[in-house]
């Protein structure tokens, strides 16, 4: 019922007249474009863009007899409102799929993720990371002059783009967190935690910061965050191995050598910050030893979660590439040919929407056949999503037999 009412015609029509993106009953039909563009979206990229012109023809053929103008169609989906309109159901879908898994939780009493969360005592865990779009000069000069980023080691110059800034839920699966910025946007910048409490944070070398660490330690969250391999600090205390090691005290941390060894500090920076800081081995075939050993910074207690435990969990960032990956290739998460900033943010924040719908009809099958996981780059890229988004224009009914 949720996944119908959301996404059905009568719900869009009703949005779209509450918030002003149509003022009267038009020709053009939001809903219909929303469903039929996100029907191709679902598919799997198989050209390397997606154009305005066939969002255009694709819109118009599924019309029939009721074909409109370019210009007439421009016009409306350039609507500040019609982006508004996107982003309400976007939230709708992301409370949604919360609800799910909130049931597929208590469903799953004694499974592995709810023994972590207790353990931890944290209501969630929230991977943050961006990914960069790549698109057209003329489709970023909304931006101003910082889409481009930096020049490849090569020498090739930087293509424009646009940033994602997506923070993931690694309970519900989903998005709990979206912004689109210029390509070289400070990642850092854009971690909002309104919403986000009593949490774990994971993220990567980008997000380092003693600003975010406070911010996050403020709003009652721990942190994950990966450290550069030549992180600096003065150690008050070292677990090296097991054992306390008093011999390491005020020493540099830059300074240990014991690359094979895992290592669990506590250190001072030179902003006189205490952090924990953990270095972990990694298997390797590399010859190179520089790069058989990784860092991260976190303020979860020793009493709570080991060295050995802390660099696993880190693992679980892997779960954003992989959305990430399969946004792009089974939602066409790309940047479509347009200078205008609300048809770019349309068409970026509808694919979203379509994996979201992705996402929340896989939780039905998980909790229907009382699984828990299911591979999300196998799950978008799946084409039989496109019966689904087709039939939300033609009733719950068609809905239902395609679920």
């Amino acid at each position: 019922n949720k996944i119908y009412e959301i996404l059905s015609a009568n719900n869009i029509k009703d949005l779209a007249l509450s918030m002003g993106s149509c003022i009267r009953t038009r020709k053009f039909n939001l809903a219909a474009f929303i469903s039929t563009i996100a029907s191709h979206m679902s598919l799997q990229k198989k050209s390397n863009s997606f154009t305005l012109i066939q969002s255009y023809d694709i819109y118009n053929k599924n019309m029939g007899d009721n074909t409109m103008s370019y210009r007439c169609i421009y016009n409306q989906i350039s609507k500040e409102k019609s982006v508004d309109v996107v982003y309400e159901l976007l939230v709708n879908t992301m409370n949604m799929i919360a609800k799910q898994y909130m049931d597929l939780l208590k469903k799953k009493d004694n499974n592995l993720l709810s023994m972590l969360l207790k353990m931890l005592n944290v209501k969630d865990i929230i991977i943050i990371d961006g990914t960069e779009i790549q698109t057209r000069e003329s489709t970023t000069s909304f931006l101003g002059n910082n889409h481009k980023g930096r020049n490849k080691l090569d020498g090739t110059q930087a293509k424009p783009s646009i940033k994602a800034h997506i923070a993931i839920s690694y309970v519900t699966q989903s998005i709990v967190n979206l912004s689109f910025t210029e390509g070289v946007a400070s990642e850092r910048d854009q971690v909002c935690l309104d919403n986000i409490k009593d949490c774990l944070i994971i993220a990567d070398r980008g997000y380092i910061s003693e600003n975010l660490f406070n911010k996050l330690e403020e709003s009652n969250n721990y942190f994950l965050i990966r450290a550069r391999a030549n992180s600096t600090g003065s150690i008050i205390s070292a677990i090296v191995d097991g054992k306390e090691d008093p011999k390491l005290k005020d020493t540099s941390v830059n300074k240990f050598i014991a690359r094979k060894s895992l290592a669990d500090f506590k250190i001072k920076t030179k902003n006189n910050n205490e952090l924990r800081l953990i270095q972990a081995p990694v298997p390797t075939s590399s010859k190179d030893n520089k790069n058989n050993y990784c860092r991260f910074y976190t303020n979860m207690p020793q009493d709570i979660i080991n060295a050995a435990n802390v660099a696993r969990l880190y693992r679980l960032r892997w779960t954003i590439e992989i959305f990430n990956k399969a946004l792009k290739q089974g939602c066409n998460f790309e940047s479509i040919n347009s200078s205008n900033k609300n048809i770019v943010l349309f068409f970026l924040m509808l694919s979203i929407l379509t994996a979201l719908h992705k996402i929340a009809v896989a939780n039905i099958a998980k909790i229907r056949l009382g699984m828990f996981f299911i591979s999300t780059l196998k799950l978008f890229c799946l084409d039989e999503f496109e019966k689904l988004f087709k039939a939300y224009t033609k009733g719950k009914s068609t809905v239902y037999k395609v679920i």
